[in-house]
């Protein structure tokens, strides 16, 4: 009973072909802390692996990642070729990743997720149903955020009772960037590519795919949303996908890019 494995880390880790199971206050719990500016920031890897069946009150029923960079370098986060299914949480039940630069680094961390399958995980009050990405940068752009040749299916997430929110059944991501100045999209971009979202649900917006970014100075990261399947996925608004790009302060919207999607058959 319990947490299955938690890790705590001021470098790089690997985790290959295990599987976590049947874990009653999650499954999988990083950290990762980066305070050296000129070394290298790390890589949390996760591939081959199976995580099923756990459960937790708070964040992350299946994977909770924390990376947060105090003076240094961001951590690099993988997921390749994992199975992530029937797990529950408050917020992102099957992988919640929570990522904070405090420092200006030039090397911004990145979070891609390729190839994975994440199917029948339920948000019981909260975001992201499938995967919850939170992404925050005080100085520099928030950096790359990437999901290509997912399959994210079946997942829900409920929003019923006082603060509850239930947005992005399938996937949730959020953005915020304070950088002074502007970068190249290709260092701040958020991008779906390839991936099958069907069969999702949230209580109130983006039953497959809710994507919100926001900058108060510089730009807001760009969205790329390309040759998804994105279909029978239900919310009450926007049940297919829900893509904003704000600006506050002295900040500036985002691009957003749509190519060759498939979205059919949402309902809202």
């Amino acid at each position: 009973d319990g947490l299955v494995l938690e890790c705590k880390i001021f470098g790089s880790l690997v985790i290959r072909n295990v599987t976590i199971q049947n874990g009653t206050n999650g499954g999988l719990f990083v950290t990762h802390s980066s305070s050296n500016n000129m070394g290298n920031p790390g890589t949390v890897l996760i591939l081959k692996s199976i995580f099923k069946n756990n459960s937790t009150e708070t964040n992350g029923g299946g994977i909770t990642i924390g990376a947060v960079s105090h003076t240094g370098k961001s951590a690099n986060i993988w997921l390749i070729d994992n199975i992530i299914s029937n797990n529950i949480a408050r917020q992102g039940a099957g992988a919640f990743f929570t990522i904070r630069a405090e420092a200006v680094s030039n090397n911004w961390g990145h979070v891609v997720l390729l190839g994975n399958t994440i199917t029948d995980n339920e948000v019981i009050c909260g975001d992201g149903g499938g995967v919850h990405i939170r992404y925050t940068s005080d100085r520099d752009p928030a950096g790359r955020i990437l999901l290509k040749g997912n399959t994210i299916s079946s997942n829900s997430a409920y929003g019923e009772g006082s603060g509850c929110t239930g947005i992005g059944g399938g996937i949730f991501i959020f953005s915020r960037s304070s950088a002074e100045r502007e970068y190249p999209s290709s260092l701040n971009m958020i991008t779906l590519e390839e991936n099958n979202i069907i069969n999702n649900l949230s209580q109130r917006s983006g039953g497959g795919v809710y994507v919100f970014s926001e900058a108060d100075d510089g730009r807001a990261a760009a969205i790329k949303i390309d040759k998804n399947i994105i279909s029978n996925n239900t919310a009450i608004d926007s049940g297919g996908i829900d893509v904003t790009s704000i600006s506050s302060d002295l900040g500036r919207s985002g691009d957003i890019y749509f190519n060759q999607n498939f979205i059919s058959r949402n309902t809202s």
